[in-house]
C-alpha cells in the first residue's frame, strides 16, 4: 500500500530515502540507552516495541537477531539467509511466512527469551538493528524541521492518503459506499477538505461515487466576504459559517472602538491584529512545520531553476512570506489560467512580497513571473508543474492558517474573545442587519440544505457562553469601567504575582461567560467549575504558545495563573461579590442572546444542528470539556415538568427556573415541532427581509419565510443591554414605543403567535403586541388573494442600465418593490426569446420559441464567481443612452459573456450539468441551430449549405464534435439565462407580484424551431417558404 500513502515512497516531494518515523520522547542514543527500544516476539515474528507500540522488522534482521540459535540448528545457515534475503528482496509473503515458521518450529520459549535478553542487553546491537531497518526511528520533534510524508496538520501518528488516486478513491470508500447503499447512513460528512490536493475533483468523484440522493457536506472554514465554490456538488457546510454570522448580527459594533482602545492599554501594543496574524503564521512555519516548508520550497526551486543554495534559502523566505500572507485557507483552482477573483488574490500577495525589503527582489519578481506567465500562456511549458505545486501550496495554507490562527491567534489576541471561534475571526465585532440578509438570501439561493450550527467538538466554547459575552459589546463602557473596579480589587487584595496583563483579560472575560449561575447549582457542581476552568487556563497558556506551550511548559507561571484564577473564585473574597453582582446584570441578557440564536438556527435558510447536551445551557470551554458525559435523563425530567405547566403558566414558570435550561429545551422542542410540520421552512421556501419602523428600529431584527401562500414572520430584539433606559432585563417591561415591522401585504392579514397564546391582525405588526411574555416572535399567517388587481406593462429590456440595455439584475428586483409599494400584483412582459437583426430585434420574431435571450443577463452575477472583472464590465458602460443600440450591445455584451464561459473551471457544475439534461428536448437543437448560424455569418438556415440546410445526421453529427466546447457555450448562456430568470420570478413571488406575458403568435422563419421541424410548417422541400400568414 506504499503508493496510498503521500510520502517519501509515493512522491518526489518529499526527499527520498527512509520514512521517517517521529516517535522517540528523546533521542534514539538515549531512548536505547534507558533500554526503552527493545526487541520483542510475537505469533511467529519478532518485532521492536517502544513504549507500548511494536514495529516490523525486516526479514534480514532475523538472521542478525537470532544469528547464534541459527547457526547451531541450521544446517545450512547460509542458504536459509539466501532464501530470506530473497523473499525480502521479492517482496514474497507467503515464502517469508514459511520461512518464519521454519525459524519458530524449534525455538523454545525458554531458549527465546534468553536470546532476546541478551540481544537487549547491548545497546550497539540495538543500535544497529534499528539503523538498519526500512524506516526512520527519531525523535517527534525532528518532524518540526524535516520531514518526508504529509501528515494532518502537525500530528506525526496521521499520514495523509493520496485520495486523488483513482484506486486508492476507490479502496477508502469502499465502506462508505456499502453504509450507502444498504441505508444504514444518509448523510456524509468530509472533514477538513482543505487538505485535499484538488477538493472539488474530490467532490465530483464522491458524488459520482456515491449518487446524486446522499447528503454531504463538508467542514470548511470561510473567511469574511468568502464564498463556498458554486461548482460544488455538496448540499453546503458543517455551519461554521452560519456560526459566524449569527454570532455576528447578535454583536453591538458601538462597542468596538471603546474595546480596541482598553484592549491598547491592556496590553500596551498598537498592533495591527493582520500584522500579528502573519507573524504567528510566519512562526509555525519557522518552528512546526519548517519540513513542509522546506519540502515546497525545493520543489519551487526545482521549478524556477534556481541552484544556488543562498538564493534557494532566500526563495524559501519569499515562499513562507507568501502562504503568512494567504487570505484564506486555499483557493481551488487545478490548472491555469486561476479565476478572475482568484488570480487578483495572488497577484496582490505579490505586491506586498514585493513591498518586503527583506526579501530577494530579483527571486520574487521571477515567483510571479511564473503565475503571470501561466495564467496567459496556455502552453505554457511550465503550466502544469505550477499548477502542481499550487495544488501543494493549496495543502500547505490551510493547516498554516489553522494553527496559526485557530490554534495560536484566537488564544492571545484577546480583545474580545466572543469572536475567537472556529468560523469567526478575533478582527470581528459586528454585522449590520442588511449583511445578515444578504448572506441569508444567498444562502437560500446557493445553499438551503447547508448546515445551521452552533456548538460544535470544536468551537471554542459553548454557544451560551458566547451569548453571554455577546452582551459586553452592547454595554461597553459599563464593561471597561467594571474592569477597572476588579483591578483596583486585585491589586489591593492579591499578595502574589499578578499574571501577565493579557492572561488577566482572558480570565475575566473567561469567567463571565461560563461561570455557572448559583441557586440552581450545588456547591459540588462550582467545584467542578473550577477545577475544569484552572485546566482550561493551561490548554489556554499552551495553545497560545507565549509564556507557556506544549512543548515547553512553563510550570511555574502556569501555577501562578492558577493560582490568581482560585483567589477570584474565592467566595469570601471581596472580588467575588463584585463579580457576582455582575453577573446578575448580564446573564439575563445572555440567555435572551441564546434564545435568539435558537431561532436564528431553526427559522434561518439551513438544517439546524444540536450539539450534544445543548438543549440545555452550554457554558463548556474548549475539547476535551465538550465532549464531558450528557445528562439524557435530567433533560426527560425537565420536559416533563414543562409539560405538566398549564400552557397560560408555561412562560412565567420557564422564566423564573431560566437558570436551569428548562427555557431552552422548551424552546427546541417548539422549535423541532415547526421544522417538521411547517412548509414555509422547506428548502424551496423563500427568505425576505422585512422592514422595521420606529424608534428601536435599529435593535429589531425581521425577516419572513414563505411558501405559497403561507407565511411565518420572524422578529427578534438586538442588543437590548445597549439601550440606556434597560439597567437590567425583565420580561414585558420595556415600552417599544412607535417600532414596528411591517408586513409585505396591503390587505389586512390574521397572525397567530407560535409561542404564545396570542393572535392579531393587520398590514404591520406593533412590537409592543407581540413581546408581552418573552420578547421574541414567531407568527404565522396565510395570504388570501384579493379578486381584483392590477400591474404595469415593463419590458427587461427597457429597465434602466447603465450597460446600454436592461437586465434581470438588481434594476429589475428594484422595480418589483416599485410595484409592491405601489399596491400592484402584476408586471407584463414582452416574450423573453433570442432576437436578431434580420428581425429588427423583435421580441414577437424570436429565434427560439423555447430559448433565452442571452442579452438579459445580468453580468454583474458573473463578477461574484470570478469569470470577469470590474475594469471588463466598464467597457460595456454607456451614458446617456434613450435607446438601446442593438447591434453594438449584441457584440460587446456576447464578447463578455464568451470570456467569461472560456474561464469557468474544466468540470461543469452539477446544477449545469441536471439542466442540459433536463432541457435537452429543446437546447440540444438550439445549441447546434445557434452555432451553425454564427459560423455561416448570421445567415438565416435556409441559405445554409445543403447538408446543413436540410439536416443531414451525419452532417451535424460532425459539425457538432467539430464545435462542441461552442455548442456548450450556447448551453451555458441558456443556463444562465434561466437561472436569472427564475431568480427574478422567485423573488417576485415573495413580494406577491406575478409575472404576465407574451409567447410569440409566430415563430420566425428563421428560427430553430423551424429548422427542427419542417414538416410542421408550410414549407418546400427544398426548406423555401409556401405562404405567410397576415
Amino acid at each position: 500500500f506504499s503508493r496510498f500513502f503521500d510520502t517519501c515512497y509515493s512522491s518526489n516531494l518529499f526527499e527520498q530515502g527512509k520514512l521517517m518515523v517521529p516517535i522517540l520522547a528523546k533521542t534514539l542514543d538515549e531512548a536505547i540507552s534507558d533500554n526503552e527500544i527493545t526487541v520483542v516476539s510475537s505469533d511467529d515474528s519478532l518485532r521492536l516495541s517502544y513504549q507500548g507500540n511494536v514495529y516490523p522488522i525486516s526479514p534480514e534482521s532475523y538472521g542478525f537477531i537470532l544469528g547464534d540459535y541459527l547457526r547451531d540448528t541450521q544446517a545450512d545457515f547460509s542458504g536459509l539467509l539466501v532464501q530470506i534475503n530473497t523473499a525480502q528482496a521479492n517482496g514474497d509473503n507467503e515464502e517469508w511466512k514459511q520461512l518464519r515458521i521454519h525459524i519458530f518450529k524449534g525455538l523454545s520459549g525458554e531458549i527465546l527469551t534468553s536470546t532476546l535478553q541478551r540481544f537487549n542487553a547491548d545497546p550497539d546491537r540495538i543500535l544497529e538493528l534499528v539503523t538498519s531497518q526500512n524506516y526512520e526511528l527519531c525523535p517527534w520533534w525532528h518532524t518540526h524541521q524535516r520531514i518526508n510524508y504529509r501528515r494532518f496538520f502537525t500530528v506525526n501518528e496521521l499520514i495523509c492518503l493520496n485520495v486523488q488516486d483513482e484506486e486508492v478513491f476507490k479502496q477508502s470508500h469502499e465502506l462508505i459506499k456499502t453504509l450507502v447503499d444498504e441505508g444504514l447512513i444518509d448523510g456524509l460528512r468530509i472533514d477538513h477538505i482543505d487538505g485535499l490536493y484538488n477538493p472539488t475533483a474530490y467532490l465530483y468523484n464522491l458524488r459520482k461515487y456515491i449518487g446524486p440522493k446522499t447528503y454531504i457536506v463538508a467542514e470548511k472554514i470561510l473567511e469574511k466576504g468568502e464564498k463556498l465554490p458554486i461548482d460544488w456538488p455538496i448540499q453546503g457546510t458543517t455551519g461554521y459559517d452560519f456560526l459566524s454570522v449569527c454570532n455576528n448580527v447578535c454583536s453591538c459594533q458601538s462597542g468596538k472602538k471603546i474595546l480596541n482602545n482598553y484592549y491598547r492599554k491592556v496590553t500596551g501594543e498598537n498592533l495591527s491584529i493582520k500584522i500579528d496574524q502573519y507573524a504567528k503564521k510566519c512562526k509555525i512555519l519557522t518552528d512546526q512545520m519548517q519540513g513542509e516548508l522546506d519540502n515546497l520550497a525545493k520543489s519551487l526551486a526545482s521549478l524556477l531553476g534556481v541552484v544556488d543554495q543562498e538564493k534557494r534559502d532566500a526563495l524559501k523566505d519569499i515562499l513562507k512570506s507568501f502562504i503568512a500572507l494567504f487570505p484564506v485557507y486555499r483557493l481551488y483552482d487545478d490548472c491555469f489560467p486561476l479565476s478572475i477573483t482568484n488570480f487578483e488574490l495572488v497577484s496582490s500577495l505579490f505586491e506586498k512580497l514585493m513591498k518586503n525589503p527583506e526579501l530577494d527582489q530579483e527571486l520574487v519578481d521571477q515567483f510571479r513571473n511564473q503565475f503571470q506567465q501561466a495564467q496567459v500562456a496556455y502552453q505554457s511549458p511550465n503550466q502544469t508543474a505550477l499548477a502542481d505545486f499550487f495544488l501543494r501550496c493549496m495543502q500547505l495554507t490551510g493547516p498554516v492558517m489553522a494553527k496559526g490562527v485557530e490554534d495560536t491567534l484566537m488564544y492571545t489576541y484577546n480583545r474580545f474573545i466572543g469572536h475567537n471561534e472556529v468560523g469567526d475571526h478575533p478582527q470581528n465585532l459586528g454585522l449590520s442587519i442588511k449583511q445578515f440578509h444578504r448572506f441569508m438570501q444567498d444562502r437560500q439561493k446557493d445553499w438551503p440544505l447547508s448546515i445551521n450550527a452552533s456548538s460544535t467538538h470544536d468551537t471554542k466554547r459553548g454557544e451560551d457562553s458566547r451569548s453571554r459575552l455577546l452582551v459586553l459589546t452592547a454595554m461597553a463602557q459599563k464593561w471597561v469601567k467594571q474592569l477597572r473596579i476588579w483591578q483596583d480589587v486585585v491589586w489591593n487584595e492579591y499578595r502574589k504575582d499578578i499574571p501577565h496583563p493579557n492572561d488577566e483579560y482572558f480570565i475575566y472575560q473567561s469567567l463571565v461567560s461560563s461561570y455557572p449561575m448559583e441557586k440552581q447549582d450545588a456547591k459540588a457542581n462550582t467545584a467542578s467549575f473550577e477545577e475544569r476552568f484552572l485546566d482550561y487556563l493551561v490548554k489556554y497558556l499552551r495553545e497560545g504558545k507565549e509564556r507557556s506551550s506544549w512543548e515547553n511548559p512553563n510550570l511555574v507561571y502556569e501555577a501562578s495563573v492558577r493560582d490568581f484564577a482560585s483567589f477570584l473564585l474565592d467566595k469570601d473574597r471581596p472580588f467575588f461579590t463584585s463579580f457576582y453582582q455582575f453577573i446578575e446584570a448580564v446573564a439575563d441578557y445572555g440567555i435572551l442572546n441564546s434564545l435568539i440564536q435558537q431561532i436564528l438556527k431553526f427559522t434561518c435558510p439551513g438544517i439546524p444542528d444540536i450539539y450534544q447536551g445543548s438543549e440545555l445551557w452550554n457554558y463548556s470551554f474548549v475539547d476535551p470539556d465538550n465532549r464531558r458525559p450528557i445528562a439524557y435523563e435530567l433533560n426527560k425530567g425537565l420536559l416533563d415538568t414543562i409539560e405538566e405547566t398549564a400552557k397560560e403558566e408555561r412562560i412565567p414558570f420557564l422564566w423564573r427556573n431560566r437558570h436551569d435550561g428548562r427555557i431552552k429545551l422548551w424552546l427546541v422542542k417548539e422549535l423541532v415541532k415547526l421544522r417538521k410540520d411547517d412548509h414555509t421552512l422547506a428548502p424551496d421556501s423563500s427568505y425576505i427581509p422585512l422592514k422595521v419602523t420606529g424608534r428601536y428600529r435599529k435593535h429589531i431584527l425581521a425577516f419572513a419565510r414563505r411558501s405559497g401562500d403561507e407565511w411565518l414572520v420572524v422578529i427578534l430584539p438586538l442588543h437590548l443591554a445597549a439601550i440606556g433606559k434597560i439597567a437590567k432585563f425583565v420580561p414585558c417591561s420595556f415600552d417599544w414605543s412607535d417600532t414596528k415591522v411591517q408586513l409585505l401585504t396591503h390587505r389586512s392579514v390574521t397572525w397567530q403567535h407560535v409561542l404564545m397564546d396570542s393572535s392579531g391582525e393587520g398590514t404591520e405588526i406593533p412590537i409592543n403586541a407581540i413581546f408581552k411574555d418573552l420578547p421574541m416572535a414567531i407568527l404565522k399567517y396565510k395570504d388570501s388573494t384579493q379578486k381584483r388587481s392590477s400591474g404595469v406593462l415593463l419590458h427587461i429590456s427597457s429597465l434602466p442600465s447603465p450597460y446600454g440595455i436592461g437586465d434581470l439584475g438588481n434594476e429589475a428586483r428594484r422595480f418589483v418593490k416599485q410595484l409592491q409599494r405601489g399596491g400592484q400584483s402584476w408586471w407584463q412582459i414582452l416574450p423573453l426569446g433570442p432576437t436578431d437583426l434580420a428581425q429588427c430585434y423583435s421580441p414577437y420574431s424570436t429565434l427560439s420559441s423555447r430559448a433565452g435571450n442571452p442579452l438579459l443577463i445580468d453580468l454583474k452575477e458573473l463578477l461574484k464567481f470570478g469569470l470577469l472583472n470590474k475594469d471588463e464590465l466598464k467597457t460595456l458602460k454607456k451614458k446617456g443612452l434613450q435607446t438601446i443600440d442593438f447591434a453594438e450591445i449584441n457584440s460587446s455584451k456576447y464578447r463578455l459573456l464568451e470570456k467569461a464561459f472560456h474561464r469557468l473551471p474544466a468540470q461543469p457544475t452539477q446544477e449545469f450539468s441536471e439542466f442540459v439534461d433536463r432541457e435537452s428536448s429543446w437546447l440540444d437543437d438550439y445549441a447546434l441551430f445557434k452555432v451553425l448560424k454564427n459560423r455561416h455569418d448570421d445567415r438565416p438556415w435556409y441559405q445554409w449549405p445543403a447538408l446543413y440546410k436540410l439536416r443531414d445526421s451525419a452532417a451535424l453529427e460532425d459539425f457538432a464534435t467539430r464545435f462542441a466546447d461552442e455548442l456548450q457555450q450556447e448551453k451555458w448562456f441558456q443556463f444562465l439565462f434561466f437561472r436569472q430568470w427564475s431568480a427574478l420570478r422567485n423573488y417576485a413571488r415573495d413580494y406577491g407580484i406575478r409575472f404576465i406575458g407574451d409567447i410569440p403568435f409566430y415563430v420566425a422563419y428563421d428560427s430553430a424551431d423551424v429548422w427542427v421541424n419542417p414538416q410542421y410548417f408550410s414549407l418546400k422541400a427544398d426548406g423555401t417558404i409556401n405562404h405567410v400568414a397576415g
